[in-house]
Formats: C-alpha cells, sequence, structure tokens
C-alpha cells in the first residue's frame, strides 16, 4: 500500500493549506443562466441559501444575499431578505443583542 503524504509543520511555523479561490455554482430555474459572479465569500451561501427558502437571516450573522444570481423577475429575486433579530445568552439571561444591559 502506498503512503500518504502528511504535512507536518515545525512547531515555529505557521501552517495551513487553505486557498483564497473557490468554485461556487448555483443552477436552478430561478437562477440567472450563464452569468458569471464575482467576489463571492464563503460567508454569503449561508444568507443565500436562507433567503432561497425564504428563511429569516439572522442580523449577527456574516455575509449578503447574492441576489445577483437571481433571475430579476423571480419571486426570489424581488423578495426583500427578512433579518432576524438574534439574542444572546448572558449570564444565564437572553438579552438582544442591539440592547445593553
Amino acid at each position: 500500500m502506498k503512503k500518504l503524504w502528511v504535512f507536518k509543520p515545525r512547531k515555529d511555523e505557521w501552517a495551513g493549506t487553505h486557498k483564497v479561490h473557490g468554485i461556487f455554482i448555483a443552477y436552478g430555474k430561478d437562477i440567472k443562466k450563464n452569468y458569471k459572479i464575482n467576489e463571492v465569500k464563503i460567508y454569503d451561501i449561508a444568507p443565500t441559501i436562507l433567503h432561497i427558502f425564504n428563511l429569516p437571516i439572522p442580523n449577527d450573522i456574516d455575509g449578503k444575499v447574492l441576489i445577483e444570481i437571481f433571475e430579476p423577475e423571480s419571486e426570489i429575486a424581488r423578495r426583500k431578505p427578512k433579518i432576524r433579530r438574534t439574542k444572546l445568552l448572558y449570564k444565564g439571561r437572553v438579552k438582544s443583542k442591539d440592547k445593553k444591559n
């Protein structure tokens, strides 16, 4: 059996194997055909999926809905994203993120 290559950095080195670039593909009846989008971030995917399913997007989530990938006349493109105010647990009590205790 062939041994797999294993990356082992020295203890004094930063180690990482992440790439900056990735692939984003969307397909469906409401998605623009042959459309190339630039500057998609991985954290834009969750808000976009929540919006597709008409679910509320937490106000503290990173990223944005990629509205530009949808056909302009589609219901998804015309619908305004629902934003939900999140609550944080603070010392055993729930408090609104935008209010101070």
